[in-house]
């Protein structure tokens, strides 16, 4: 026969007593405070001092890239100086070729229509005079400003074989650019000087004939270009 024991075991806290007076455990509080608000203070007193420096570190480098871009721009400044006489002489050449271009404007260009008219006369038709008169002053259209209806007038005196002739040519002329309202003045059906003389025989006949055309805006160097 057995014996068993059995052995239990309590444990029992044991109040604490704070032995230390009030006046040192609040003196330690506090300086455990302390030192905890020094080091945060020193950090920010790092913070503030890496800030510092690379604030200043980039307020150095601007300065330098200010210094950098002043110098190009004086550079650049005396390049622009040396080539302004450049722009001088385009100022001059531009007000030239505004002056040119005023100057033409109003201009027709005659050598040019009587070339065409070699080209319109018909076959038939022959011209003793053609008179050109403007009733626009040389320079008197500024740059920009329309151009009246009518600028001109051309006067055409000739010969043709009949009547016909002379109608073709009013059908020619009413074609060419800056030419209108061709009409005759005249048209009279004369004996040809020296026909008929003899015995039997009627004299030959033509028309002898005056006609005019208008000259429109579309007749004027500006509205040609290429032409004048």
């Amino acid at each position: 026969m057995s014996t068993t024991t059995t052995t239990s075991t309590t444990q029992v806290d044991l109040p604490r007593v704070n032995l230390l007076p009030p006046e040192i455990f609040e003196k330690r509080q506090l300086q455990r405070t302390q030192a905890g608000l020094t080091v945060v203070v020193l950090a920010a007193v790092v913070g503030v001092a890496l800030v510092y420096l690379n604030g200043g570190s980039a307020v150095t480098d601007g300065k330098s890239r200010l210094a950098a871009a002043q110098a190009t721009q004086v550079g650049l400044q005396k390049q622009v100086s040396k080539l302004s006489y450049v722009t001088a002489q385009q100022a001059q050449a531009e007000q030239a070729k505004n002056m040119l271009a005023q100057a033409t404007a109003t201009a027709v260009p005659f050598s040019t229509y009587l070339s065409d008219l070699s080209l319109l006369t018909p076959k038939n038709v022959w011209f003793t005079s053609v008179t050109l008169a403007e009733t626009v002053p040389a320079g008197t259209l500024v740059a920009g400003a329309p151009a009246p209806a009518s600028v001109g007038m051309v006067s055409f005196g000739g010969t043709a074989l009949t009547h016909n002739d002379v109608a073709t040519w009013l059908d020619s002329a009413a074609k060419e650019s800056g030419f209108s309202d061709a009409y005759f003045t005249t048209s009279t059906e004369t004996a040809i000087p020296g026909t008929g003389t003899k015995p039997g025989t009627s004299p030959k006949t033509w028309v002898t004939f005056g006609s005019t055309v208008n000259l429109s805006s579309a007749a004027l160097c500006s509205a040609q270009s290429g032409k004048c």
